[in-house]
């Protein structure tokens, strides 16, 4: 007498992922690179995290103070402080350019 084995909706679902892959193949979830302190490390993130580091050794670099000229608007401040300011418009231009073709929150990268 055989015994019918009644399974799950997602184990169900899981067979149809491995036949949908390939014949026999386990479904497995990829993998995007490690985890330190529960944030995934990624190649971008490292990248930003040391152009992040230089412009902050640029700016503390550069304490001096300058004349900054703007069409009619003539201001004396410190170096760091216009550099800082430069690299902000720089992101809020990149930011805006980009508009929505960011990937949205919670969407897995590809």
């Amino acid at each position: 007498m055989a015994r019918h084995h009644s399974i799950s909706a997602e184990e169900q679902q899981a067979q149809a992922q491995a036949q949908a892959k390939g014949a026999g193949a386990e479904a497995r979830p990829r993998r995007r690179g490690i985890t330190v302190l529960g944030v995934d490390v990624t190649a971008i993130r490292v990248i930003a995290l040391l152009v992040a580091v230089a412009v902050i050794a640029f700016i503390v670099g550069n304490t001096h103070r300058v004349s900054v000229n703007f069409f009619t608007i003539h201001v004396s401040m410190p170096q760091w402080l216009a550099l800082l300011l430069t690299c902000a418009a720089g992101v809020l231009i990149g930011v805006i350019a980009a508009g929505g073709r960011g990937r949205a929150k919670g969407t897995p990268q590809q």
